[in-house]
């Protein structure tokens, strides 16, 4: 989120140079979301009732609004004309885009620990406690369990992913609306339109409505990804590294990279909204601005990489293309569950 320079700090051939990177690298991020959202619609008779796959064409939607506010360039006139309708719809779709990529990645940890922690951990005790025989049903009952549960999920799935859209665009919208109390503060931000964070008022907007919040999210993505990485140590790691598991070292390296993509997109904005607190000057280098610009822009392009770009994808893709084994059935002759999510 791009409060990070006063217009003023540019000239002109600076501030073209800063739009034009801007609608470019948002570029980036606009075909390679809408790229893997289109692909979903593609597969949705093999993934329609799958809440991963839910999740991530939530992600990259949030992500096309996140792009499409960068490609109103610098929509501000000028204080002579004053705020005018252009900006104030770049403000806000900025705002709620921004906001909702975040909701969304904490939308998937959240479900990562509760579809996959969480019943580890139970596993992990249970297997403790029981004996061998308590733990396994015979084939048969195995079979009808299965079917009824499966049914039972999908409807599960269904409401629960209706329960976080309602969440995500429910917070998104509030936090959208808190800069327009008791008078908007909506306006120029330099490169283009957001907060303006000018006036005492504003400044704290910003902080609340989005820097908060994103430190929230980081916080939370550790705890989560850190306890399934200190799980899967504890409980595979000695076998990874006698047997070279490769899914092992694999999922440990996709759950560093949740957390890290986050942080290191939106870092450069934290790093100038910290400098501007501290000294009270909003005046920022060009350098500074320009590293704002391409982490923030490509988070949409960095997100399809490690939340999309999946084996399972591409297994989904080759069952369309070639008509081969349909991923599910391969993952009945092994694989691991944290290689699906």
């Amino acid at each position: 989120m791009l409060d990070h320079y006063n217009s003023q700090s540019h000239n002109d051939d600076e501030q073209d140079t800063l739009v034009a990177v801007s609608i470019a690298t948002a570029s980036l991020s606009f075909v390679a979301c809408a790229g893997l959202c289109a692909i979903i619609i593609w597969l949705r008779d093999l993934t329609d009732n799958q809440m991963p796959t839910k999740l991530v064409f939530a992600l990259c939607i949030a992500n096309v609004l996140q792009c499409v506010s960068r490609f109103f360039g610098d929509s501000y006139d000028g204080p002579s004309a004053g705020t005018n309708a252009a900006c104030y719809a770049q403000a806000v779709i900025m705002q709620f885009g921004d906001i909702s990529v975040i909701i969304w990645i904490a939308i998937i940890a959240f479900e990562m620990w509760q579809q996959v922690l969480l019943p580890l951990q139970r596993e992990a005790k249970e297997k403790a406690k029981a004996d061998l025989e308590q733990q396994h049903r015979s084939s048969e009952e195995q079979a009808e369990g299965d079917k009824g549960n499966n049914d039972h999920a999908m409807r599960n799935a269904n409401r629960d992913f209706l329960r976080y859209c309602a969440v995500a665009v429910v917070t998104a919208m509030l936090l959208t609306l808190i800069p327009l109390i008791p008078e908007t503060t909506y306006g120029d931000a330099g490169t283009w339109c957001w907060i303006d964070g000018r006036s005492e008022l504003g400044n704290y907007y910003r902080w609340f409505a989005f820097y908060v919040i994103w430190w929230l999210v980081i916080i939370f993505l550790i705890f989560v990804y850190g306890s399934m990485y200190l799980h899967l140590r504890k409980h595979y790691g000695h076998v990874a590294r006698e047997y070279h598991l490769e899914w092992y070292y694999k999922v440990v390296r996709q759950l560093a990279y949740y957390p890290i993509v986050l942080f290191v997109c939106f870092l450069p904005a934290q790093i100038h909204r910290i400098k501007n607190s501290v000294t009270g000057n909003n005046d920022e280098s060009f350098g500074m601005s320009l590293c704002t610009i391409i982490f923030s822009n490509l988070n949409g392009l960095f997100n399809v990489m490690i939340y999309g770009m999946k084996d399972t994808l591409i297994s989904d893709i080759k069952a369309k293309c070639c008509e081969q084994v349909p991923r599910e059935q391969l993952e009945e002759g092994g694989g691991h569950e944290l290689e699906s999510n």
